[in-house]
């Protein structure tokens, strides 16, 4: 009679779990956040859009992530945006 498929699960679970790996590092890089050395997060500001008023444009943008970044990437005068805005 064949063994039923249920008794060799646990057999096949123990051989696979026999067969990962064990070992971990002796000491955890600093840049882990788990690290003891880490460096502490940075907070994070949730709800300021909600209480202030964003900056203009060319108003410097300190806080504003995302608005540093895209005053870093788009030219002061563009033609072509103007050029598309007429065409619609």
């Amino acid at each position: 009679m064949p063994p039923r498929p249920l008794s060799i699960l646990p057999l096949l679970l123990a051989t696979l779990l026999g067969a990962c790996a064990r070992s971990f590092p002796a000491t955890v890089p600093t840049t882990w956040a788990a690290s003891p050395d880490a460096q502490p997060a940075v907070p994070v500001v949730i709800a300021r859009a909600l209480r202030e008023d964003p900056p203009l444009p060319g108003e410097p943008a300190e806080g504003w992530e995302a608005l540093e970044h895209a005053n870093e990437s788009v030219p002061a005068t563009s033609h072509e945006t103007d050029r598309a805005h007429h065409a619609h």
